[in-house]
């Protein structure tokens, strides 16, 4: 855990999305603490960075490019926040009584194939088309007894839109054809954070207690491993690897399935959590740590939070 000097502010999130760009989202710990909703965004594009601020609780993101670059914020309650190169505004996956709320939060949202999805408590599946308009898309997902009164989706992911995986509470892997949802043997009954898919024939899930899952050709085994127990929050492929975060540590899964823990050489104990790659660079962010690795060396970047260095030229928007 990092032993540096207590900050105001919480990472709670990385997206990156093309070689030049990344989005660092987090939370002021004076306003959390009075639970007030908000998110601070801090975007950094050919390392230049800018903040945003969103008066609502983030809990994914995700960038299309429809004509224009639109990047969602999908919050707690369903309402998601879009920013682009033309501003910002919002729209919601349902405000109907039967939708998301402050008691049925959305978790994930993920593009796949042409579509945008979104997923949440209650087995929730939002899909968002070319006509940016969202629809409900659960069927087979329904609740049919009061014994699922807490089952809930976390995560979303899939190569094309006629094969994607849904991971939730309880060890919960679903599988979407394009139309109907059915559900996967799991091979746990642990909460599943996290699903990659990493072609049409191979996925991985992870989550409490250590558990990682992998998936060939639709089969679900567990990876077997004796480095950590602790919950993996979220994993990300890069540079031929497959990444891993628990709070406190990466890991790396070899390409025979031997997971190993990663030596940081930054001089310092860092916070983890959250993991996000493109194609020069992987993400990571925790606590009040930011670490980026290019394949070869690790490095903390100067951001406009970081209190010991100057803030890097081209911060504009408003303070976090």
């Amino acid at each position: 855990m990092s032993t540096t000097p207590k900050s105001n502010h919480l990472f709670t999130g990385v997206h990156a999305f093309d070689e030049n760009s990344a989005f660092v989202r987090g939370v002021l710990r004076d306003l959390d603490e009075k639970r007030v909703p908000h998110t601070f965004v801090m975007r950094s594009m050919d390392e230049r960075w800018s903040r945003y601020f969103i008066h609502n609780n983030v809990t994914a993101q995700c960038t299309i490019h429809k004509p224009r670059r639109q990047t969602l914020s999908l919050c707690v309650d369903g309402v998601i926040h879009i920013d682009s190169d033309d501003g910002s505004r919002t729209e919601h996956v349902d405000p109907g009584e039967a939708g998301p709320n402050l008691r049925r939060w959305m978790w994930d949202i993920r593009p796949i194939g042409g579509s945008v999805y979104a997923v949440g408590m209650l087995r929730m599946v939002y899909k968002r088309g070319d006509d940016e308009r969202w629809v409900r898309f659960s069927q087979g997902l329904e609740i049919r007894s009061p014994d699922e009164v807490d089952a809930g989706l976390r995560s979303i992911d899939g190569i094309s839109e006629d094969s994607v995986y849904a991971v939730g509470l309880h060890g919960e892997i679903w599988h979407c054809n394009g139309e109907r949802w059915t559900r996967r043997e799991s091979p746990t009954n642990v909460r599943l954070e996290r699903v990659r898919c990493f072609g049409p024939a191979l996925a991985y899930a992870c989550g409490g207690a250590g558990i990682i899952l992998r998936a060939e050709n639709d089969q679900w085994s567990v990876v077997e491993q004796d480095e950590t127990k602790e919950t993996f929050w979220d994993m990300a492929f890069f540079a031929g690897r497959l990444f891993l975060a628990t709070t406190e540590a990466l890991y790396v899964l070899s390409a025979n399935q031997q997971l190993s823990k990663i030596d940081i050489p930054v001089g310092r104990p860092v916070a983890t959590n959250y993991l996000a790659a493109n194609k020069r660079t992987l993400w990571s962010v925790g606590g009040r740590d930011i670490l980026v690795f290019n394949g070869d060396r690790w490095t903390i970047p100067s951001h406009p939070l970081d209190e010991r260095a100057p803030r890097p030229p081209g911060s504009t928007g408003q303070s976090a």
